[in-house]
């Protein structure tokens, strides 16, 4: 069934949309408020790039926002790595009193976040058809703000290449149409995969690091955030697709106590051309550096086979 909205009806949804800051002033004002609702959002990025951080920062400002208190919001994170701790949440919750001078008890906003372990495909393919249900039922006591999922790449590991499409086709579509439907930001943190390529005018084999889950996945995304770690805790935040108008780029620090903060101007007075110059460097040397690894994972796989073989040179053969 095909549903055509009026002009009107497209009026009052845009009214109803709303923001979820993400902590950093810089990329809130690039995407124009935050994390959008009715949308989704692919936030990617390799390990220990931030993805799980943000993800929490993300969480606890949307149950602790003027807005989150007063509908006594609530957030859901479906986790398939076992990254949900909650001393994270009780760092946020010692900043946010320290700089409002205010006393919430870390329980309080422990309890308004809603967690789910996923440990295969199956148990995630489950979860997210059953996110309807969980949203109706809470929605007469509770407000679910926000729906976050990390990493929603994982579980799609266990799939053959052929198995991958129609399973992200159908999930994305399932979660978009909550998204849709109840208003709600839904954010899929997805890892970062070497892809190979030939240039078109020297046939050239080059390698990018791209989303885990491909063409498919980034296409159905409304929103599409990366995070490419550059020293310590610094972080380039790359918005390559935006629900809100244009792209752009911005730095940030990433620290479990702080949450994230804008790097200084003295840290940040490169062009976007000399940053994505960087940014392609160290995919590349990322790239090689797992080259050589699984070449050496290969070696030494022959290696022990070897070992196990008989000596059948000491029969003369």
């Amino acid at each position: 069934m095909i549903v055509v909205l009026t002009h009107e009806q497209i009026r009052e949804m845009i009214k109803n949309f709303f923001y979820i800051p993400t902590g950093s002033i810089k990329l809130d004002e690039i995407l124009q408020g935050g994390i959008r609702s009715n949308a989704l959002h692919e936030l990617s990025g390799l390990s220990g790039s931030g993805k799980t951080q943000m993800c929490f920062e993300l969480m606890f400002n949307a149950v602790t926002s003027t807005e989150g208190f007063l509908n006594n919001s609530t957030a859901v994170y479906i986790g398939s790595k076992k990254s949900f701790f909650p001393e994270r949440i009780k760092h946020f919750v010692n900043r946010y009193n320290k700089d409002k001078g205010t006393e919430l008890d870390p329980e309080t906003v422990l309890k308004k976040i809603m967690f789910k372990q996923v440990n295969d495909f199956d148990e995630l393919a489950f979860t997210v058809h059953y996110l309807h249900s969980l949203i109706v039922t809470c929605k007469n006591h509770k407000n679910i703000r926000l729906i976050v999922f990390d990493t929603f790449s994982a579980p799609f590991r266990e799939l053959r290449g052929y198995e991958r499409t129609p399973q992200i086709y159908e999930l994305t579509s399932v979660l978009g149409g909550l998204a849709q439907d109840f208003n709600i930001p839904i954010v899929l943190s997805c890892d970062m995969t070497p892809i190979q390529y030939r240039t078109d005018d020297t046939n050239e084999k080059k390698i990018v690091m791209d989303t885990a889950l491909g063409d498919h996945f980034a296409a159905r995304m409304s929103q599409r955030i990366e995070l490419e770690k550059i020293e310590d805790d610094v972080i380039i935040v790359k918005v390559w697709k935006n629900c809100a108008g244009r792209g752009g780029l911005t730095t940030v620090k990433i620290d479990q106590e702080s949450g994230i903060i804008d790097v200084p101007n003295t840290l940040k007075r490169k062009s976007e051309e000399e940053y994505q110059r960087e940014v392609a460097e160290k995919r590349r040397e990322r790239a090689e550096q797992k080259k050589e690894m699984a070449e050496k994972n290969k070696a030494e796989k022959y290696l022990r086979l070897y070992k196990k073989l008989p000596a059948v040179m000491d029969h003369g053969f």
